[in-house]
């Protein structure tokens, strides 16, 4: 079962946010990421001194740049250029201090080319300003939120774990000395197997759900739409470039990059908007909200009988299943769902069947990936398993997801049985229907076709007379 941070170093929630400190979850990632734009209006100290620290890298950097791009077929310049942007994702600085306890991706050796071939063009196009780094987002497909944070993280590196320090011993939590570049600082840190790892902290107020200039379309100088540069694209692509920023980075670039003006224009907006950190108190996007919701599905509706013998597996998947379908249709987890998304959905399911899994001698495994893609639950037990797909029924996909995902997933996990488990938050039931007629028409050839679980997630008109189920 996922724990907080806070919980994970004998502290409390209340106390994290007092400090103004992410209080994440061990074994559950979040979607939130560092933003670069954020850390100059954060409240700690040391996350100012992280953006002068950022600025001054990409800043030496430049001289580089213009180097190579002058000498275009320099590899010594190229090699030099491209080391300096590689940025590892060090191990427990990933924001949900994910299952595995490694490192993530970061920006290898490949992206960080594809980087400073950009840098080049748009050095190039007239525009030397050490913020085209933190833009690059907006021009390279691949180039994610998680790599915004790993980048700055790696830069800022020092400031972060300072802040930590900082912080930890003001929360009074327990600590270890570890060195982080050229100092040792006490640090606050998780028992992996028999190793100590140190955890990095984060201020709330540095970090949002997508980064500034991930996408075009997000851009302030395009969201805004920004008069001059409006005016400038149309010269260029004529009154269709809206529909040009729906397509892949890539053919953006190729168009953007044919001005200077444009690309002046898009870094001093970037500059100078005005951003907000994620709103933890109104939860949005369930980020911190799920864990509670599911300790009080929990408290509220236990499964009752957890003494004994467990169940036969399949039975045992199906109670499971049984309970958090009369947990999310007897209260208001329907209602979060609907607000939220299939990823809140399958939050929750983890924690709230965490303990009758564990009764049940049963492995939950989330987001599994065995090369053909992620499932988002792997049930076992010994030998036998199972595995669990979460859809809205508002998925545009749902149908096509049915008849393709679930084999080619049940093919590279080895499963002998897969659920297709739906919350129906819409008032048309036809995507649903449909399947249940498809699930009908192809169980008749095959037994092992994956069975459909439909969980009522729509708001009722009166309280549900639905009886807790039990455990035999």
């Amino acid at each position: 079962m996922p724990r907080r941070v806070s919980t994970a170093l004998n502290s409390d929630a209340s106390t994290f946010a007092k400090y103004g400190v992410f209080d994440g979850f061990i074994d559950a990632d979040s979607l939130l990421h560092v933003d670069p734009h954020l850390l100059a209006s954060s409240a700690a100290p040391e996350m100012r001194d992280a953006r002068i620290a950022l600025d001054k890298y990409f800043q030496d950097l430049l001289p580089l740049v213009k180097r190579l791009a002058k000498n275009k077929r320099s590899p010594s310049i190229q090699r030099a250029l491209v080391k300096r942007l590689q940025f590892p994702e060090y191990e427990l600085d990933n924001l949900g201090y994910a299952a595995g306890g490694g490192a993530g991706r970061g920006v290898g050796r490949v992206m960080a080319s594809r980087i400073a071939n950009t840098a080049v063009e748009i050095v190039d196009a007239g525009v030397e300003d050490p913020r085209i780094f933190e833009l690059v987002g907006a021009f390279e497909d691949g180039f994610g939120a998680d790599l915004v944070s790993d980048m700055v993280l790696s830069v800022c590196r020092k400031d972060f774990a300072r802040y930590t320090a900082r912080v930890a011993k003001a929360m009074e939590l327990k600590t270890h000395p570890v060195r982080v570049s050229d100092v040792t600082l006490q640090l606050p840190g998780i028992v992996r197997g028999r190793t100590r790892k140190a955890l990095i902290f984060y201020p709330n107020d540095v970090l949002r759900e997508l980064p500034v200039a991930m996408d075009w379309q997000d851009v302030g100088i395009v969201a805004s739409y920004n008069e001059e540069v409006r005016q400038r694209l149309n010269k260029i692509v004529g009154d269709q470039w809206g529909d040009l920023l729906k397509k892949k980075k890539r053919e953006v670039r190729r168009v953007v990059l044919q001005d200077s003006e444009v690309l002046r224009a898009l870094v001093d907006d970037y500059k100078d908007r005005e951003e907000s950190a994620y709103d933890f108190v109104a939860d949005p996007m369930g980020e911190v909200r799920w864990f509670q919701d599911a300790v009080n599905c929990v408290s509220k509706y236990p499964f009752d009988d957890l003494s004994g013998e467990p169940l036969g597996f399949d039975e045992a998947v199906e109670r499971i299943l049984d309970y958090f379908k009369y947990v999310v249709e007897e209260q208001d987890v329907g209602l979060l769902i609907r607000e939220r998304s299939e990823r809140y959905a399958q939050r929750t399911f983890s924690c709230a069947t965490a303990l009758i899994c564990e009764q049940q001698d049963l492995d939950l495994a989330p987001e599994t990936d065995k090369g053909r893609g992620p499932v988002d639950f792997k049930l076992s037990r010994g030998r036998r398993r199972t595995i669990l797909e979460f859809k809205l029924s508002s998925n545009t996909s749902l149908k096509k997801g049915y008849e393709s995902q679930l084999e080619v997933y049940a093919s590279a996990e080895n499963t002998e049985r897969r659920y297709y488990v739906i919350f129906l938050v819409t008032d048309s039931t036809k995507q649903v229907d449909d399947i249940l007629k498809t699930q009908e028409e192809r169980s008749k050839a095959a037994n092992d076709w994956p069975k459909v679980f439909v969980i009522d997630a729509r708001e009722k008109p009166s309280a549900s007379k639905v009886r807790s189920p039990k455990a035999k």
